[in-house]
């Protein structure tokens, strides 16, 4: 479908449900009346983040010649006929953007960083989320939709949205896409990787290891192919300053440290002797351009 997309997420803001200055909805509805005019052939349409019946009424009051809705939902994805009905959303909508929960959806450490889901637990829950809020909604308004990321980019981590690495493997969430597109998977499927743990621990027992320690991490990986996987460890400390909406977020850089043994999927490794936050990555290959990935925040104290 070829349609006019004018701003994104004009509703956005820390709080979904502070009102929106209806004066943004005034200068979209100059620019859509310009647009019907001057192409009358194509539909036009604006982005919101999620479906708060508040600010799409805002829009609709001040705007209300859109041609459809595209509504921005990641883990409500799976809550969506719900919220259309209480937001009474009557025009057809598309799903501009789905993908993993959202990081500020996700539980966090009690030092306020966001934990990641392992890509296997992405790729199973996206195609949940797909199935019940998608293909079988129920309103008969729902156009379709387009999955993010097709691509890599930083944002809390540089794995979190992303469907590739920077590298160019793909995740099992492509393998998910491929299912939910063609109706089965691809030959060759990702790495299913299940959990990472250190010192026994997962990200939300809240991690905490003294300086130049040393510490036990855990991976459990394995590959619906049976290829063979190899592993790579990455130490950062945390993003610094979190973007918002999606703007550019500056990636860590990796940390430098002592690793004491590295075999089957267990890493033995002595803990930074500055103290703060980090997270330990792992990305494991299977040697035919597929990759998973999983990582774990933890504190130095």
């Amino acid at each position: 479908m070829l349609c006019w997309v004018v701003g994104n997420e004009l509703n956005l803001s820390p709080n979904r449900e502070v009102p929106v200055n209806p004066k943004v909805y005034d200068a979209l509805k100059d620019i859509v009346d310009y647009i019907h005019k001057e192409d009358p052939n194509h539909p036009v349409t604006t982005t919101f983040a999620g479906a708060s019946k508040k600010h799409v009424n805002v829009a609709l009051e001040r705007c209300p010649d859109l041609d459809f809705l595209s509504l921005q939902i990641y883990g409500s994805l799976l809550r969506m006929t719900e919220l259309v009905e209480a937001a009474e959303i009557t025009k057809p909508f598309a799903i501009t953007e789905f993908g993993p929960v959202g990081h500020w959806e996700m539980p966090r450490t009690e030092w306020g960083r966001e934990i990641e889901e392992t890509s296997a637990m992405k790729a199973s829950g996206l195609y949940d989320r797909i199935q019940k809020g998608i293909v079988s909604d129920p309103t008969g308004l729902c156009l379709g939709g387009y999955a993010f990321l097709w691509g890599q980019k930083q944002e809390r981590t540089p794995t979190w949205y992303g469907m590739f690495l920077k590298s160019g493997e793909a995740t099992a969430v492509v393998d998910e896409l491929t299912r939910y597109w063609t109706g089965k998977y691809p030959e060759n499927r990702a790495p299913k990787v299940d959990s990472l743990k250190i010192e026994g621990k997962n990200a939300v027992d809240n991690i905490y290891v003294k300086p130049g320690v040393k510490c036990t991490a855990k991976l459990f990986a394995s590959d619906p192919n049976n290829d063979h996987l190899t592993i790579k460890w990455i130490m950062m400390k945390e993003v610094i300053e979190r973007s918002q909406g999606g703007a550019r977020e500056i990636e860590p850089d990796a940390v430098t440290f002592e690793i004491i043994s590295d075999k089957n999927g267990e890493l033995v490794f002595i803990s930074p002797e500055e103290k703060g936050e980090y997270r330990l990555l792992s990305y494991v290959f299977d040697g035919n351009n597929k990759a998973g990935t999983a990582n774990v925040p933890f504190f130095v104290k």
